[in-house]
């Protein structure tokens, strides 16, 4: 059986400017291609680099984490801006941080009234107090 090759990346040690960094990871924030696919389109050798230069521009990554129910995330945005400086890039990925987060506590929402619900079937049901009544200590 013969081994699958493997696109290669250079071995030497590169060296990005500034705005190439920028560049990429404004790619990473407004387009729907993952950091290994950018890393394998530029042929950027670092696994963390966007990572790094995000750090270095005191950006964060709204996609760093994925929610509770462990989903990846689907609500990157199409539209594409060019030249953005490092405040720009940080207040993009911080609004869209933002809409993450409204997003999940509306998720919360949901699922603490669903609990709630269920606590009172059970308690109809099979008649027990299942809720602490707020008089006990």
């Amino acid at each position: 059986m013969k081994k699958t090759e493997q696109k290669k990346r250079p071995t030497s040690a590169t060296f990005y400017s500034d705005e190439f960094k920028k560049k990429v990871i404004t790619e990473y924030l407004e387009s729907d291609l993952t950091k290994r696919e950018i890393l394998d389109k530029y042929e950027i050798r670092a696994n963390s680099a966007i990572q790094e230069w995000m750090r270095k521009f005191g950006i964060t990554d709204p996609y760093g984490k994925k929610d509770y129910l462990g989903l990846p995330n689907s609500n990157r945005l199409k539209k594409k801006k060019t030249d953005l400086s490092e405040v720009e890039l940080e207040n993009y990925a911080l609004n869209k941080r933002i809409r993450e987060l409204e997003k999940l506590l509306g998720e919360e929402k949901i699922r603490s009234e669903m609990y709630s619900r269920v606590i009172e079937i059970a308690e109809k049901d099979l008649k027990l107090n299942i809720r602490k009544k707020s008089d006990t200590k």
